[in-house]
């Protein structure tokens, strides 16, 4: 897939969390800042502040294959071939950005990685002190934690 595919994939995955996040929690008390200004690093996808004050960064992912974390790190798994991510990282990008917004509202900000394709395969959904979760559940477990 050409680059301008994959952003158009990433952004609409991000749409399609935003407007899930809006319907499901919006309502409830929670406020939600879409594409969060990250000077010299773009945007963070979504910063959210439950009811009970609480501070989550989203930083959402449309990959596809089923996300295990093993031996210390984040793959996608396709039949039983381990792919890494090419962008790297991707739980020290959250917890890097969870870092910023900390720093910016001087208190916790829990880092959150979503994925929107496929399925989340990791037990207790943390993988190194960050969520990682899937669309399916991202709402229900942001509601238990917030």
């Amino acid at each position: 897939m050409l680059r301008t595919g994959h952003a158009y994939v990433g952004a609409s995955a991000e749409v399609e969390i935003a407007s899930i996040l809006d319907k499901e929690l919006k309502p409830s008390g929670w406020r939600i800042e879409h594409n969060f200004n990250f000077p010299r690093h773009g945007d963070i996808d979504v910063v959210l502040l439950s009811p009970a004050s609480r501070v989550y960064c989203i930083d959402v992912k449309s990959h596809e294959g089923t996300k295990q974390f093993i031996n210390g790190h984040l793959v996608r798994m396709y039949n039983k071939n381990v792919y890494s991510f090419k962008e790297g990282d991707l739980l020290e990008k959250v917890r890097f950005q969870a870092d910023y917004v900390s720093q910016l509202m001087n208190t916790k900000c829990t880092p959150i990685l979503c994925f929107t394709q496929s399925d989340v395969d990791i037990k207790g959904n943390m993988a190194n002190g960050i969520y990682v979760l899937s669309k399916s559940n991202l709402v229900d477990i942001l509601k238990k934690l917030g």
